[in-house]
Order: structure tokens, then C-alpha cells, then sequence
């Protein structure tokens, strides 16, 4: 099988106050080497269980990957190039930690792409939210990567954040936008009420305007498609061929294995599997640095929950997951996949929304594609919601 991985770091220096995914602080401690070994032997367990030839796309993801060292990258790697050279590898890098040794290391062992998260490039916003590192030291960092990096440059941004205005979240996507990265994902700030921002907000000690974020979000999209980039995911732009193939092997539900504390993988197949793995750091580490030579695929309960996708979810989350893309979905596609029409209520839908200029049908070699148009993405939910 050729499939996807993702490689889940869950260490951070300090957790910022939005943050909702699995991540451990560590402060100024280095990640355990233990960790390192426990990932490496989940991945020898995985790619045997599951017969993994090679895989096509790696992202190295967290937490904060730029925390490991060089010796533990190197370590990693190794492990993943002994199948073959996937076509993309990509490390999410905080700027704070850049350094020319840490690009040269993930140049040399074949990492294709960075995707630095700056997040914000007000210091005033950055410091609201708990962010470390400062707007002089993330553009002394970008400078660094324009330098020395080969590969592509992707970077992150999050649209109204706490204290941001529109005018301050414009000009910073201006400066970023003269860095020219080849890619940019903008994000829409989501307030769980888990994190210290959504209990903040609970409590009333923060005000916070969502009709106004809404706005900033889209004045930043239109900004970037006038700037050259191509919306091509709800909250992804990038220039013309540079895409990320990792994420859209998620949005056209292709396999993926997750490897790592919280990590999660998915193999489709007549009964398709998804597991979560344990969150529990320490239970994570003791269970795969134990000798696992011989495990059995149901000995794994103990390190990870399993969710059984029947054939009416992967049918929703074909259309949930293909309709977050410009390219939206192929009829043709689907009804090869799935042994069906494709279902009349969707086609009814369709052209509903399709009346309103939300959607738009095209045919290209031979194949129909219906995706919704760029006001339609803004209303995704909706259209899921009715399709149910």
C-alpha cells in the first residue's frame, strides 16, 4: 500500500491561550529521546501491519517540530526515506526556533517544505494570546528562510485575533506577502471554550466582535486571490502548482497512517477504520518502547480508540471533505468509488444553491466536477447541514 503519514511532535515551549490541538509545554526542556524511540517503533509496528510500501506525502506536524534536534530529525527520517522519497515533506517550524543549522539539516535529509507559523505580526496581539517570539525576530527569521531554505515556503496566519484591527491584520498580510511564499494558510480564529481564550470570553473578560472577524477574514481572502494566490481550500492559498498534497490526500479521503501521542490515521477500505492514539504522553511512551516485534492489530486497544467509518459516513465525509476544495467533487469519481449514482438529493441541492451563484457545475475531459463558488464556501455548514 502507498499511503500518507503523519508524524505528530506534541511538545511546545508554552501553549498560546487559541490553542485547541494536542500539544504538552515543556518549557525550556528537549523533547526525550524516548519519544523519538516510542514514534519510531509505532512506525515500524504501522507500516507492517498495514503493508506500507512506500508513502506518498510526510508532514511532520504538532506541537512544535522545530523543537527536535538535529540528531533526532535525522533519526526520523531515516526511517521514513527507507521505503522511497515520498514527493512532499513538510515540517511545521516556529520562527523563534529558525536557525541556518535546522534549515541546512532539513534540506539535506530531503524536508520540501516549511510551514512556519507566524500567526500574527503585531506584538501587541502576539502577547495577548501567550505567542512567544516578537514581529522583529519573525522577519530577522523569514529573511533566513528566504536565504537559506530550498524547498517550498508555506506560512500560517490567524485572522482576528484578540486587540487585532482590520487595517493592522491587512498590513501584516501585506508584509508577509512580500516575502512571496509560495503558499499561505490563513485561518479564521476559532474560540473553543476548552482553551484559556474561550473561557476568557465565557467569563466576559474579553470582548469580541465576530460579525467584525468575519469581515477581516474575508477582506485578508480577497487581499491574497488580488495578490496572485489561488483559493483553493477554505482556508488555503497558494500560487499557481503549489498546492499541499498532504492535505489534499485528507480532502479526497485518501489513506493516511498517524503516528504519535494524539495522532490519528485513517485506512479505507469495505470496513474502514479510523484510530485516535492515547493522549496520555507517559502511557504513550511506555507502551511503544516495549518489544513490540510481534504485536497483533487488537493488542493496540489499549493506545488507542478505533472508530468504525461505515458506508453511509464515508459517503458524507466524501462531500463534506471534497467540498472544502475549489475543485470540489467528481461525479464520476464518486459513483466509481462508492458502486452508486451519485444521490439526487445532492444534485437537488445543487442546483438550488447553483440558482443563487453558490455553486458551479463544470465538465473537463469527459468527467463532471460541483464545487461551490467562493461565496459558497463561506457557507459550507450550510450546505452539509441541508444535505444530511
Amino acid at each position: 500500500m502507498i499511503c500518507s503519514l503523519y508524524i505528530h511532535i506534541p511538545f511546545c515551549k508554552s501553549k498560546c491561550e487559541y490553542c485547541d490541538f494536542f500539544s504538552v509545554p515543556c518549557g525550556n526542556k528537549c523533547i526525550p529521546d524516548e519519544y523519538v524511540n516510542a514514534l519510531l517503533q509505532e512506525l515500524d509496528v504501522r507500516i507492517k501491519l498495514y503493508n506500507v510500501h512506500r508513502f506518498s506525502t510526510v508532514y511532520i506536524g504538532g506541537g512544535t517540530p522545530s523543537l527536535l534536534k538535529p540528531i533526532q530529525l535525522e533519526k526520523i527520517m531515516k526511517k521514513v526515506l527507507s521505503l522511497g522519497i515520498p514527493s512532499e515533506i513538510t515540517m511545521e517550524v516556529n520562527p523563534e526556533d529558525v536557525t541556518e543549522e535546522l534549515l541546512v539539516t532539513m534540506n539535506v535529509l530531503g524536508i520540501n517544505r516549511i510551514s512556519c507559523g507566524i500567526q500574527s505580526l503585531n506584538d501587541e496581539v502576539l502577547r495577548c494570546v501567550k505567542r512567544r517570539g516578537c514581529v522583529e525576530n519573525i522577519f530577522d527569521k523569514i529573511e533566513l528562510i528566504k536565504k537559506t531554505w530550498n524547498g517550498i515556503f508555506s506560512v500560517d496566519i490567524i485572522s482576528a485575533l484578540p486587540n487585532q484591527s482590520k487595517s493592522d491584520f491587512l498590513d501584516g498580510l501585506k508584509k508577509i506577502v512580500s516575502f512571496e511564499p509560495e503558499h499561505i494558510s490563513m485561518y479564521a480564529l476559532t474560540i473553543e471554550e476548552s482553551t484559556p481564550l474561550g473561557k476568557k470570553l465565557q467569563k466576559g473578560q474579553l470582548s469580541y466582535d465576530f460579525e467584525a472577524a468575519d469581515e477581516m477574514w474575508i477582506a485578508g481572502r480577497d487581499f491574497l486571490i488580488n495578490s496572485g494566490y489561488v483559493h483553493y481550500e477554505v482556508s488555503n492559498f497558494a500560487k499557481d502548482g503549489f498546492d499541499c498534497e498532504h492535505n489534499m490526500a485528507y480532502w479526497k479521503l485518501k489513506n493516511y497512517i498517524g503516528i504519535g501521542a494524539g495522532a490519528v490515521g485513517t485506512i479505507y477500505s469495505d470496513r474502514t477504520v479510523r484510530w485516535s492514539n492515547s493522549t496520555k504522553l507517559d502511557w504513550y511512551i511506555s507502551f511503544w518502547n516495549k518489544n513490540l516485534s510481534d504485536i497483533k492489530i487488537d493488542e493496540l486497544c489499549n493506545i488507542q480508540s478505533v472508530e468504525n467509518i461505515d458506508f453511509n459516513i464515508q459517503v458524507f465525509e466524501y462531500f463534506m471533505m471534497g467540498l472544502r476544495t475549489s475543485y470540489g467533487i467528481c461525479k464520476e469519481e464518486f459513483e466509481a468509488r462508492f458502486n452508486i449514482p451519485i444521490p439526487e438529493k445532492f444534485i437537488k441541492i445543487f442546483n438550488e444553491w447553483e440558482q443563487k451563484q453558490m455553486c458551479q457545475k463544470k465538465v473537463s475531459f469527459n468527467k463532471t466536477y460541483y464545487s461551490l463558488s467562493s461565496s459558497g464556501l463561506l457557507l459550507l455548514n450550510e450546505f452539509l447541514t441541508e444535505l444530511i
